[in-house]
């Protein structure tokens, strides 16, 4: 641990971080901060706190913020994951229900870049994670519906195509999705809260269809500590090794969106992942 970083009007409040990700073409850092309303009511409820900040990591300071308030005004929220395009352009999605928004490089513009017309109710899950494929126009997203799309990215507005999968299809409780670099954009993980991380493969990259090889299950228990947790993500460290991200945010500390952080538990899957792409 390097740095712990603390936001005014953000920590210590009923804001949480849902969305952290590093631009590979800036080197900045996109932090999602949120209000608890979504995930406490299952999207009944979408008011609240919710920016965009970037930070610079060199600089350690917060460069620009942006009130997303300003564009979606309590008609959509959720927003839990970001990525990023080789023009400078920021996408966040939002989940109740699926919105991609897009913001300019200075954080001046925001687009409602896809948003479903007529706009599904807030209790409707929709796209949970993004991942661009680095140096092409092709982001995916993952949905509440159990499948996965695919957007070009250089379209002026979003439009969602499906990627057939072979094999099963993607869960239904998902969260963040990830491209590890290791694999050059040919390997998505996905996090499923309560089971784990769920394998695909595009051999050619274009994700025009894609292999479901498996999923790799949550372990009960890790160095002798039981994991409670939910999967949240699934993360590369370094070259090589690959983590499961188990979130630990029950029980709720009272008047906060935030829990037990005396455990943090990241389970390697680097062997787990290789064997499913060997047999696959």
């Amino acid at each position: 641990m390097l740095d712990v970083l603390f936001f005014p009007g953000i920590s210590l409040t009923l804001a949480h971080i849902g969305g952290v990700a590093r631009d590979p073409y800036s080197g900045l850092i996109s932090i999602l901060s949120n209000s608890g309303n979504p995930w406490a009511t299952g999207g009944a409820d979408v008011t609240g706190e919710r920016q965009l900040m970037k930070y610079d990591p060199k600089k350690k300071k917060v460069l620009w913020a942006r009130n997303m308030t300003d564009i979606s005004r309590d008609r959509y929220g959720g927003f839990q994951d970001v990525e990023h395009d080789k023009r400078g352009n920021t996408y966040i999605v939002g989940t109740h229900p699926g919105v991609i928004i897009r913001v300019d490089k200075n954080g001046r513009k925001l687009t409602e870049w896809y948003l479903h017309r007529p706009l599904s109710p807030t209790t409707r899950k929709g796209y949970s994670g993004l991942a661009v494929v680095k140096g092409t126009d092709i982001m995916l997203a993952s949905d509440g519906d159990g499948k996965l799309y695919r957007f070009d990215l250089r379209e002026e507005r979003g439009r969602p195509v499906n990627v057939p999968l072979l094999g099963e299809g993607l869960h239904l409780n998902l969260d963040a999705i990830y491209l590890p670099p290791k694999y050059g954009g040919s390997v998505l993980l996905v996090a499923d809260l309560f089971e784990g991380i769920q394998v695909l493969r595009s051999k050619d990259r274009t994700w025009r269809k894609a292999e479901n090889l498996g999923t790799i299950s949550k372990p009960p228990t890790l160095n002798g500590l039981v994991i409670d947790g939910a999967v949240v993500a699934p993360v590369q460290m370094g070259s090589n090794s690959l983590y499961m991200v188990i979130g630990n945010i029950d029980p709720f500390i009272p008047g906060m969106v935030a829990g037990n952080r005396t455990l943090f538990p990241f389970p390697d899957i680097t062997n787990a992942v290789e064997g499913l792409l060997r047999r696959g």
